[in-house]
């Protein structure tokens, strides 16, 4: 019988890349991934390596560094890599309590006086942990009060992540270790874990990132080769959407191949120029047989997407001209029929608790909505 990457080579833009020997689990929102780090966190024995676009100083973020303070003064190696203008409002004294702790602190290109000026410029953008060398996360959510549930005196945004355990989380150790070497070249060396994870599933999984430069385009050819492998079903969730003509015409195709495409995305944004800004493509894509729809219990941060329940992808990349051409971004690619039926299944409860956006209405906005959507639009390789 063949194997799952032998039947499903078709999905792979970069079936090299694949590990067999793994096993992920998905952790939907604050509630349970947020509490996942932690406890893994707290029960570290030898290493912690976070990688973290906004690690915040509010309650979520104080818990975070508390488990991470009392790690490091226990003789755990804790290294945090936070992004400099993901975090320009955090108090400096909260990174000076852990790095009073022991905990080695590395900051993603430090805001001067010329990057302030010129905006974000490039970015570390993801968010990525690792424990014990064996044991890893990727996903979407930050270290923030916004992602904790309301019941945690959160904002409850909607977002995922994977726990991943396996081959692949080599693959995110080397990541974190050349990110370290690539900001601190000149400080402690931090050395590779002395045997590779074991195998402990039967998952086959990709880590995909686009640190080299020859590699800006890495994970969105893998979203379009699967996409256009597909033949029954490609859902796509993605907090900033602002895809480019290949991938637009890609999906098109997927529809006249009798494909169902649909898109969930925030009602609500964070940031509402480039919501704007996606509004401008709803018309064009409605017409074109993409369903959309609107998420509005909450803010919908999650960049995650499954094709025809086998192939999916979970991480920190946006379908957007910033994951694009500057930030740096980590997504996981599994190419497995039990979790991409599971991913399925959450996404499809998700759309049935959002509001579907029909043509026969969305032709009624205003003038001033069409000229606000096609202004901002004119803006989008900046956002």
């Amino acid at each position: 019988m063949a194997s799952i990457l032998e039947a499903h080579s078709n999905y792979l833009r970069y079936p090299k890349r694949m590990r067999r020997g793994n096993d992920a689990q998905l952790r939907h929102d604050g509630e349970a991934g947020l509490s996942a780090m932690l406890r893994a966190i707290r029960n570290a024995k030898t290493s912690v390596l976070m990688e973290f676009y906004i690690f915040q100083d509010d309650a979520t973020g104080q818990v975070f560094a508390d488990a991470l303070i009392e790690r490091a003064r226990s003789g755990v190696l804790v290294h945090v890599m936070v992004d400099a203008w993901g975090n320009m409002d955090v108090d400096a004294t909260f990174y000076e309590s852990l790095a009073a702790a022991g905990v080695i602190l590395s900051e993603y290109r430090p805001i001067g006086i010329w990057n302030a000026l010129r905006g974000p410029g490039r970015r570390n953008h993801r968010k990525v942990l690792v424990v014990d060398y064996r044991l890893g996360f990727v996903g979407g959510l930050n270290i923030s009060d916004k992602y904790a549930s309301v019941g945690q005196g959160g904002e409850g945004w909607r977002d995922t992540l994977i726990e991943v355990q396996g081959p692949v989380v080599n693959d995110l150790i080397r990541l974190m270790l050349n990110s370290y070497k690539q900001v601190n070249p000149t400080g402690p060396v931090l050395e590779r874990p002395p045997s590779a994870p074991p195998v402990s599933g039967t998952m086959c999984a990709a880590l995909l990132t686009n640190s080299e430069r020859g590699q800006r385009h890495r994970i969105r050819k893998s979203y379009l080769k699967a996409i256009h492998a597909a033949r029954e079903t490609i859902i796509i969730a993605n907090a900033y959407f602002l895809p480019g003509l290949k991938v637009r015409r890609a999906l098109t195709r997927a529809v006249r191949r009798g494909v169902r495409v649909r898109i969930l995305l925030p009602r609500d944004s964070d940031i509402p120029v480039v919501a704007w800004a996606s509004r401008f493509l709803f018309a064009g894509m409605m017409r074109r047989g993409i369903e959309l729809y609107e998420w509005s219990e909450s803010m919908l941060h999650a960049k995650v997407a499954v094709v025809d329940s086998v192939w999916s992808t979970v991480g920190s990349y946006n379908l957007d001209q910033r994951s694009l051409r500057s930030n740096l971004e980590a997504n996981v690619v599994l190419l497995d029929e039990q979790f991409g039926s599971q991913l399925h299944a959450d996404l499809c409860a998700d759309i049935d608790r959002s509001e579907r956006i029909l043509p026969t209405i969305w032709s009624r906005r205003s003038l001033a909505e069409r000229l606000r959507a096609w202004f901002f639009y004119q803006f989008r390789s900046f956002m």
